[in-house]
């Protein structure tokens, strides 16, 4: 008989980190089968971009929609970055013209790659100011796309010289 296991151990909601990736820094994503790991290789990490957000504003859904064609999976990773600030432009205005493979971790310590060499995800925002001295001036964001398979679990990220 087959089970779907469940870790007794805790099972904390949100996410803890997001980094961009530029699709041309992906090398490869391989799985070793025997040991049930799979890799993320990249070319470098110097165009990545780690994205701070407030805490407990990062979310990550994914959608799975059966058509005639087969299963499309639709990843959105969502944050609050605190602050609308000109400090932050020149990364927004990179994040804004291209498209992205999106690599996060969640608070149960769970790395997953939103997005492949074929699909990649696309940067949105909005920036608000807030409508009182207690709302927060901040950017929202959303990466999303379409892809064919669920997001991959990776163990290791490796990068290739």
């Amino acid at each position: 008989m087959k089970k779907i296991i469940y870790d007794f151990c805790g099972n904390l909601g949100g996410m803890h980190k997001i980094y961009a990736i530029p699709p041309e820094s992906l090398d490869s994503i391989s799985h070793n089968y025997t040991r049930g790991e799979t890799f993320l290789n990249l070319t470098g990490d110097g165009d990545m971009i780690e994205i701070y957000c407030t805490p407990d504003t990062m979310q990550f859904t994914e959608e799975k929609t059966q058509t005639a064609a087969g299963s499309i999976y639709n990843p959105v990773v969502t944050g609050i970055i605190p602050k609308a600030d000109a400090l932050n432009s020149k990364q927004l205005a990179i994040l804004e013209r291209g498209y992205w493979l999106v690599l996060f971790e969640d608070n149960n310590g769970k790395t997953r790659l939103a997005g492949d060499g074929n699909c990649h995800l696309i940067f949105n925002r909005t920036a608000t100011t807030g409508q009182t001295i207690q709302n927060r001036n901040q950017l929202q964001f959303t990466f999303s796309g379409m892809q064919p398979f669920p997001c991959h679990f990776i163990d290791a990220v490796v990068l290739i010289p």
